[in-house]
């Protein structure tokens, strides 16, 4: 989900999630501007808590100005009203803090005024006064125990690449070198995966989700860097280019974007750049310093294959608008395996899922009907390029 959208894409994505109706990412709600000052808002703003809380963990959209039966009745009163008396006040109830933002739009088919709160995906869990919420279909719920504990480690999965690795130094080999490298070549691979062809991108890329993974990152390699010194020295290009990567970072998520003719965005990713030439430089170190074997490649190969099969196989028409919400996970399955059959020196299988990595990203972006046509239309040839061997 991007940051911004004009009021033409905003029409065109209604007409599509009217189609598909209430989901996993889509809520509707028909709240009654005239309400927001008496103490039926005070219900709205607990019932429209879960439901944000819900949808935070997984993306989403939330439509205000329409019934549970997709039936578009519009709203009153002004967007900073709604925002002050509603939306503020729902989304303080919720820890940790979400990332939303919210649309005041015109639905050119009925002439009626709507708002669209967007949630972009983030920590696996978040709780409305102490208590946990997730999605689960149409509705949003209270967790039980259980479902906390697997969402997080389903939350971890998707974001840890297929490793154990085992790596051979031919000089001055130990157990914490080793380890050391193993943990180097993690946090490398979760950042050149976030920021996959950040520079090609033909619109903004999710900075906010970027942000916080980039954010992630650089807690681990700040928690990290003594272990760096201690077991390779502070003039390794080891530690100096983790150093550099960390600074880089805190300069990238410093950044603050404003209407400066472009300026501060070239300021992002002239930081991003450097982030990634340093990371891509720095495993092609390990690449060329260390023989690396991963135990269970093939196999986790498969597993990656026929899960991302899978998943296009349950697209059908009516639900192609959540692909650009579950790509991404997708997307970050194939890019470790693109890295890890690179580290081994696999390129033909490498190039494979970077290729597929890059396609089912760029179908993601999509804004307008003629975007989800577009992914309609790739879905056969994604899936037989997952079938044939690489």
């Amino acid at each position: 989900m991007r940051n911004n959208y004009t009021k033409k894409e905003l029409v065109a994505q209604l007409q599509q999630d009217l189609a598909e109706g209430e989901s996993w990412h889509i809520e509707f709600k028909d709240y009654d501007h005239t309400q927001l000052n008496t103490k039926v808002a005070d219900a709205w703003k607990d019932d429209l808590s879960h439901e944000l809380a819900a949808l935070a963990s997984i993306g989403g959209k939330v439509y205000i100005g329409i019934s549970d039966d997709g039936t578009v009745k519009g709203i009153s009163g002004s967007h900073q009203v709604w925002q002050e008396k509603l939306f503020e006040r729902a989304v303080g109830r919720i820890k940790p803090r979400i990332n939303w933002k919210s649309y005041y739009f015109t639905d050119t088919t009925t002439g009626l005024i709507l708002i669209r709160l967007d949630l972009l995906e983030g920590e696996p869990i978040y709780y409305v006064m102490s208590k946990p919420y997730i999605r689960e279909g149409t509705r949003s719920k209270p967790a039980e125990p259980e479902e906390v504990k697997a969402r997080f480690k389903e939350y971890f999965a998707n974001r840890e690449p297929l490793l154990p690795t085992e790596l051979e130094r031919s000089t001055n080999d130990n157990q914490e070198q080793s380890a050391v490298v193993s943990w180097i070549v993690t946090v490398l691979t979760n950042i050149m995966s976030s920021l996959n062809l950040y520079e090609e991108k033909a619109v903004n890329p999710q900075l906010n989700r970027v942000k916080i993974e980039l954010e992630s990152n650089r807690d681990s390699i700040e928690s990290n860097l003594n272990k760096v010194k201690r077991a390779f020295g502070e003039k390794s290009n080891y530690y100096q280019e983790l150093e550099l990567i960390s600074s880089e970072i805190l300069a990238a998520t410093k950044v603050i974007f404003v209407l400066d003719g472009g300026k501060s965005w070239a300021e992002w990713l002239s930081h991003l750049k450097k982030v990634h030439d340093a990371s891509n430089k720095l495993l092609s170190t390990i690449r060329s310093d260390a023989s690396v074997t991963i135990e269970g490649l093939n196999e986790q190969e498969e597993d990656v294959r026929d899960t991302t099969i899978r998943w296009l196989n349950a697209l059908d028409e009516h639900r192609l608008n959540t692909f650009t919400y579950e790509a991404n996970q997708y997307v970050h399955m194939l890019l470790r395996l693109h890295y890890q059959f690179w580290l081994v020196k696999e390129e033909p299988k490498a190039n494979h899922y970077k290729e597929l990595a890059d396609e089912i990203e760029k179908l993601s972006w999509a804004r307008t009907f003629a975007d989800y046509r577009k992914i309609k239309e790739a879905l056969p040839e994604l899936q037989q390029k997952l079938n044939l061997p690489s």
